[in-house]
Parts: C-alpha cells; sequence; structure tokens
C-alpha cells in the first residue's frame, strides 16, 4: 500500500530533526573539562611530576624514552583521548610494530571511556577503531608506510618507536600525512639499538632539533613519586643482574651495548619480517594445518625445569622463515613431544629433516621418535664444540640475511639473552641469563642447522658407469643412431 503524503512528511522532518541534533551534538564539547591534567583527574588517576610534563607539552614532535612500567601507556591513551573529545573531526592513528600491538592501545582507550559515565561514541565500538559523536576517530593502523601516507591526521602515536621495522619510511610516511593538518607526533618506547631511528632522534641535536624529548627512568617512577613498587623492582633487579645491557635498556630508559651477547640486538632486529604465513599448536592440533613446502625443524628437549620446544622453518629460495614455534610446560613428557612431531611430520607433508637434541636423554628419545614413524629425525648431541657450530651457522645466516622471523619478543629476548665465554681450550661456552630460558632459541637453532645440507648434489655420469650408453647421455637419441 503507498504510503500517504502525510506519513511521508512526517518522516522527512523526523529525519531532518534527527539529522538536526547530531549536527548539534557534534558541535558540543563531548566533555567539559578543557584542561588535559584535569581531564586525568577526572578518569580517576593523579598524574605523576613527569606525565603531567608530558600531557602538557605542546609541541609538534616528542619524544617519550621512558622505563617500562613508568605509565607511559596510560598518559599517551589520556592525551589522545582528550584530543578525540575537545576536538570536532580530530583524527589520530596509532602505529606499533604489528596491528595488534596498535589495537591494544586503542583497547586501552575504550576501556577510559567507560570511566566517563556518558556515551560519546557514534554507534558501538568497532575493534581498532573508535568514532565519536563529535566526528573525531582513534584508530589502529599497520605498520606499512603506504597506508600511512593514503591518510590525512592531526595525531599520530609511533608506540614501541625503538622496534619498528622499516622506521625510517615510516616516519617519512607519517610527515606527509601529518602536513595538510600541522599535525602532531609521539614516538614512545623503550631504547632498542643504536641502529635505528628512535637513536638518531634521542641524541642527534641537530638534525632533530624540533624534538621535545622526554626522558623517564626507573628512579622517576618509583613510588610515592610514580607506579613502580619497590619490591617489585628489585625482584627485576635480581633477575636481570647478569644482563646490565637489558636492565640499562628496560629500566633506566637508556641505550647500552651487549659486549657478552653472542646475538647483538641490531643482528637480531635486521631479521624482522611478515614472511609467510605463520601456524599455532592449536593448528596443528585440530587438523586444520595442510601446508606443502620445504620444512625443518628443531626440537630442543627439557628435563625438570627447562621447557621442551618445538621449531618449524621454512625454506624459500636460500631463505629460512621460522613458520612455527612451540614450548611445551616444563615436566611435559616427552611422549607428547613425539606426538607433537608425528602430527607436524603428518599435516606439512614434506619436512626434510628433524634434528633433535639428545643431550641428557641419550639417545633414547630419538630411537623412540624413529620407532614412532619419524623416519627423518636424526639425534644431535650438543657437546661444546657441536654448539658452537650451530650457533655459528645460525648468526652467519643471520648476517647474510637468510634468516627471517616474526616479532616475538619471548624470542628475541632468548635470542639476546644468550652469552658467551672462551675457555682455555679456545671454545666457547654459551649459557643464558638468570631467570631466563634459551630452549626456544636452540630450538630455532637447531631448524636452521638442519638446513645446511638442503643442496642438490650432481651426480656425474662417469661417476656410476665407466662406459656410459649414448642411451644414458642422450636418451633422445634413436637406437638406430648409436654408434657401436
Amino acid at each position: 500500500m503507498p504510503e500517504s503524503p502525510g506519513r511521508k512528511l512526517n518522516r522527512y522532518y523526523e529525519n531532518l530533526q534527527n539529522e538536526r541534533e547530531r549536527d548539534e551534538a557534534r558541535n558540543r564539547p563531548l566533555i567539559l573539562e578543557t584542561d588535559v591534567v584535569e581531564f586525568f583527574k577526572h578518569l580517576g588517576f593523579q598524574a605523576t611530576v613527569y606525565q603531567e610534563k608530558l600531557l602538557r607539552d605542546k609541541s609538534q614532535f616528542i619524544l617519550a624514552r621512558w622505563s617500562r612500567q613508568s605509565g607511559k601507556s596510560l598518559a599517551m591513551a589520556v592525551a589522545v583521548l582528550f584530543n578525540a573529545l575537545t576536538r570536532r573531526g580530530f583524527r589520530a592513528a596509532i602505529v606499533a610494530p604489528s596491528k595488534r600491538q596498535s589495537m591494544k592501545m586503542v583497547d586501552k582507550i575504550s576501556r577510559l571511556l567507560s570511566r566517563l559515565g556518558g556515551d560519546v561514541l557514534e554507534g558501538p565500538p568497532r575493534k581498532g577503531r573508535l568514532a565519536f559523536r563529535n566526528g573525531s576517530v582513534i584508530e589502529a593502523l599497520p605498520n606499512n608506510p603506504d597506508t600511512i601516507r593514503g591518510e590525512t591526521l592531526n595525531t599520530v602515536v609511533l608506540d614501541e618507536f625503538a622496534y619498528i621495522e622499516h622506521d625510517k619510511e615510516l616516519y617519512d610516511a607519517i610527515i606527509f600525512a601529518l602536513s595538510t593538518t600541522n599535525g602532531s607526533f609521539y614516538g614512545t618506547s623503550t631504547p632498542g639499538s643504536r641502529d635505528t631511528l628512535f637513536y638518531d632522534i634521542a641524541t642527534n641535536d641537530e638534525q632533530f632539533a624540533d624534538f621535545s624529548r622526554h626522558h623517564v627512568s626507573y628512579r622517576d617512577a618509583l613510588k610515592p613519586n610514580g607506579p613502580i613498587d619497590p619490591e617489585f623492582l628489585e625482584k627485576i633487579r635480581r633477575q636481570y643482574q647478569t644482563d646490565p645491557g637489558r636492565w640499562k635498556r628496560e629500566m633506566e630508559a637508556d641505550f647500552a651495548e651487549d659486549e657478552d651477547a653472542y646475538l647483538p640486538l641490531e643482528l637480531i632486529e635486521s631479521c624482522v619480517t611478515e614472511g609467510p604465513e605463520t601456524f599455532t599448536k592449536d593448528d596443528v592440533m585440530s587438523g586444520r594445518l595442510t601446508r606443502t613446502g620445504k620444512f625443518f625443524v628443531g626440537a630442543d628437549l627439557g628435563l625438570k625445569i627447562d621447557r621442551s620446544a618445538v621449531a618449524v622453518v621454512e625454506k624459500i629460495g636460500g631463505d629460512l622463515y621460522l613458520v612455527n614455534e612451540t614450548a611445551f610446560p616444563p615436566s611435559t613428557v616427552f611422549s607428547v613431544v613425539t606426538g607433537y612431531l608425528n602430527l607436524l611430520n603428518q599435516r606439512l607433508k614434506a619436512i626434510s629433516r628433524i634434528y633433535i637434541d639428545e643431550t641428557g636423554v641419550g639417545g633414547f628419545f630419538v630411537q623412540d621418535a624413529y620407532k614412532s614413524g619419524l623416519k627423518n629425525a636424526e639425534g644431535i648431541f650438543l657437546s661444546l664444540q657441536k654448539k658452537q657450530e650451530i650457533m655459528d651457522y645460525l648468526k652467519r645466516q643471520m648476517q647474510d640475511g637468510h634468516v627471517h622471523f616474526r616479532r616475538d619478543p619471548e624470542l628475541m629476548n632468548e635470542m639476546s639473552a644468550e652469552r658467551f665465554q672462551l675457555t682455555k681450550t679456545g671454545q666457547l661456552q654459551f649459557s643464558h641469563v638468570t631467570g631466563t630460558h634459551d630452549d626456544r632459541l636452540w630450538a630455532f637453532a637447531l631448524a636452521v642447522y638442519a638446513s645446511r645440507h638442503d643442496v642438490p648434489t650432481y651426480h656425474p655420469v662417469a661417476a656410476v658407469n665407466k662406459y656410459p650408453s649414448p642411451g644414458n647421455l642422450f636418451p633422445q637419441l634413436p637406437r638406430s643412431l648409436w654408434k657401436k
């Protein structure tokens, strides 16, 4: 039945009224506070001296080099949220080493909204994106220069700046995205290696004189002046006592060189890339995984305290990509590890070789694995010489740019925590920092080492037949033309 003219008119005025209300909402401030520190307090927090200094900083370019647990993420979340609520049509992007990390800060901002006691969003929050009734938007964006370059933004927060891949290209793209709005940039992180743009900005007074720098160490953030509990700090200090470089980076928020680290942080960072699709232990167990390719596996067996770990690398051309790494809980029985290796063998179809650390368990595990169907398994006894050979091969492959893995803080910490010292016999003795593990590192190293013989072998005819027949040399040649 056709709609009557009266109903059409009523519906038109209703839509017009709704549109007018939306316009008025966009023009009205969403909060009463006009001061960011007062807004911080309204959310239920008391800003520290260094947080207030950052929040009140009106500089266009800001670098925050703060220690862990000092309240950096909270301060940045409040600063971005305040601008979104008080500036109509404000657009902010959160960028981190991975989009998952970027989305974590957007989630933190979303949780802060519950403290406001009013509805300020335009519809329900979306994962990684918040749209406000005044037209403002806060969004997590991928670490991709091309994506950033296509945006028009008022503010960009580059979180964990020291660990961003292709940091210079990304920063250039961000500057373009901010150029039309004369927008602001925040780079925040604990220090990483010196071969980064973050280090250059923090130390080069000539090239980056426009940056306002904020440095906060654990000393500044100790209670009552900050959120770090002294008892917690002492626990961390004991864990880091044999790793002064990491303590200096993480807690003093200063740059350090690890002279006794076998794998320098710069080298580890150079291997981080997206690479081919990875898979999880659940993918293997559930049967969702079905893949073909050229795979190599390393297994490091843990006894009581240590964990058993399994690593899978895929060889593509001359490069090796870590596509799976699984660490089992301590005291996991070896039969579970054997079962997992058998499932990997079935799902991946083409595991070329499995190297298993048999140190401390004799040949029992490898024999049992072989009997269970793992005909491609081989035991490796990790003597001092063999350990040096395996780690040296891993390091050379990394230096030559042939080893790649996605950003995995736990694995990267294990790699940077591996120490070495020279013995009287001239061999290297490896160890890891007290309170850390190196099971995943050794599983990874074994998988890389397992790939070293993957080179086609050339077999000359003369080596197998002193007098080869023309048919062997030229299979296309008709028998009638053979010379007898």
